[in-house]
């Protein structure tokens, strides 16, 4: 293909992807908007508790999304068209069985998992206890919805690989509109407290769900009959194994969440675990604006890998780096200059600010790299090699521990802050020479 028509193709479909999850990523920003302003630290550690489990369903919808859709656009770019509409038929399988599985799970164990993250002293404070109860009502809202929150990320991703990528983002933006008002009315209006945000964000992704179900279904054009949504063993195999990495790659992010909950509480109390809930709001958002940019070409890759047209397929890989990388660096860049403007969008209490500050200052430096393990991701799981892509995700997750465990035994609360980083950096070395010898590979 011609240069120009790769550019415009790139712009076509990272564009919407990347208003879609920026779009998925003002849930939390909204929650956080919200509860920082009209509930408090208290509210802001419990969502953060409740955000370390509820990941799990969020990294299960992408798992179906991702692993649906780049197997869908390979299939497509094969000509193979009724096994492309049984891919789409195990979509709903993966929505509703593991849903309802999930959500039964974390229903009944809310308030085990609320209490694992506290310390002997901390878990009798009155703070505490009060955080507790809205943690296990924001858990529970969740588990009972788990369908509606897996499906409302796996189907507009899959619309998104259908060719529709506007009418995703459109789903998603309807969504998180309903939500906002929602969150107006149940937070501010009737001091529903966490609950009421937990409510918001069920009706807003219930929405986004249901819009795309209905493109799926009816308007996609897809003769998709009953014989395709009978469950397909091997074809739902493939969809885990090209998802995994996306999955692993939320619940590492609570895990992290989890582990960095239980230092922050010994070291630094509620206040830090609100300063930290504040930075995971902001390292979401960069999250899901690099799995914009990334998945947003990744079904072009996947499509021309499949076609074997490599010169193209390398071409709009490094226009996915090239794009990546700057948004990460300019991003990391803001974020240490001015960090106090982030910061004053959740909270005006001055010990928060001046905690929230100090955060993002040795927590987030090196941000960027984050983003080029999504895209590394992505890159594998694009060209089918679902199986590298997860090895990154669990090499990621199992780096930091150590660096949790040790340098706050250090630094104290600094060694917290420090993890990341420290973790980030140790292991991009490895994970960007491995794709830069399979790139030259194609």
């Amino acid at each position: 293909m011609k240069q120009r028509t790769l550019r415009l193709l790139f712009i076509s479909y990272v564009i919407p992807t990347l208003g879609a999850m920026l779009i998925s990523g003002a849930y939390q920003l909204i929650d956080g908007f919200f509860i920082g302003h009209f509930i408090g630290a208290e509210g802001l550690a419990a969502v953060n508790i409740g955000w370390s489990y509820i990941t799990i369903l969020l990294g299960f919808g992408l798992l179906v999304g991702v692993g649906t859709g780049s197997l869908y656009s390979i299939a497509k770019g094969a000509e193979n068209d009724d096994k492309a509409r049984k891919i789409i038929g195990q979509s709903i399988t993966l929505i509703i069985i593991p849903g309802v599985i999930f959500g039964a799970i974390l229903y009944f164990s809310a308030p085990t998992l609320v209490y694992m993250l506290s310390d002997t002293d901390y878990l009798v404070s009155q703070k505490f206890v009060t955080t507790a109860y809205m943690a296990i009502d924001f858990i529970r809202v969740f588990a009972v919805s788990s369908p509606l929150v897996i499906g409302s990320l796996a189907l507009p991703f899959l619309v998104r690989n259908m060719g529709k990528p506007y009418y995703a983002t459109l789903y998603m933006a309807i969504g998180v509109s309903i939500n906002i008002l929602c969150s107006y009315l149940f937070i501010v209006v009737l001091e529903m407290s966490v609950f009421g945000a937990a409510i918001a964000n069920i009706l807003g992704e219930s929405c986004a769900m249901f819009l795309g179900l209905y493109y799926i279904i009816i308007k996609s054009g897809e003769p998709l009959k009953l014989k395709h949504f009978k469950p397909n063993i091997p074809l739902i195999k493939n969809i885990m194994v090209n998802g995994a990495s996306t999955f692993f790659m939320y619940i590492y992010v609570g895990f992290i969440m989890m582990l960095h909950h239980k230092m922050l509480v010994k070291y630094g109390g509620t206040v830090a675990v609100s300063a930290y809930t504040i930075t995971g709001y902001i390292i979401t958002i960069y999250y899901l604006g690099m799995e914009g940019i990334a998945n947003g070409v990744q079904p072009i890759i996947s499509r021309l890998y499949g076609r074997e047209n490599y010169l193209s397929t390398r071409a709009i890989i490094r226009m996915m780096v090239l794009v990546g990388m700057t948004y990460g660096i300019l991003l990391t860049l803001f974020l240490q200059l001015f960090p106090e403007f982030f910061t004053t969008l959740f909270t005006n209490d001055k010990e928060l600010t001046k905690v929230t500050v100090h955060a993002i200052n040795f927590h987030l430096p090196v941000l960027f790299l984050e983003g080029a393990f999504v895209m590394v991701t992505v890159f594998f799981q694009a060209i089918g090699e679902g199986t590298k892509a997860l090895v990154i995700s669990i090499g990621n997750l199992v780096i930091q521990i150590p660096f949790l465990l040790i340098a706050p035994q250090f630094y104290q609360l600094d060694g917290v802050w420090l993890a990341m980083p420290l973790s980030s950096i140790l292991l991009a070395i490895p994970v960007i020479y491995w794709a830069y010898l399979r790139y030259r590979k194609i």
